[in-house]
């Protein structure tokens, strides 16, 4: 059995656990305490890009991608 105590700042050190690991920490009240390591969740898209482009005197934003008028509808709708 490992046993680990806390110090004058509650803080506990855990064998081979690395630097800037997180936590989830469940504590049923009866002097358990589990602790579940979150990994961090990989992005599926990468963050838009846009340009700016001189067009008829003006600066304007040209994005990346076609923009979606239903989804700015929608963020609009949010709105008061």
């Amino acid at each position: 059995m490992i046993t680990a105590k806390a110090d004058n700042r509650r803080r506990v050190q855990i064998p081979d656990i690395k630097s800037g690991t997180v936590f989830s920490i469940e504590n049923d009240g009866a002097g358990t305490i589990v602790l579940h390591e979150l990994k961090p969740v990989k992005a599926d898209k990468r963050l838009p890009t846009a340009r700016l482009k001189k067009e008829n005197g003006r600066t304007v934003v040209v994005p990346d991608q076609p923009i979606n008028m239903d989804a700015i509808k929608e963020m609009i709708s949010e709105f008061p």
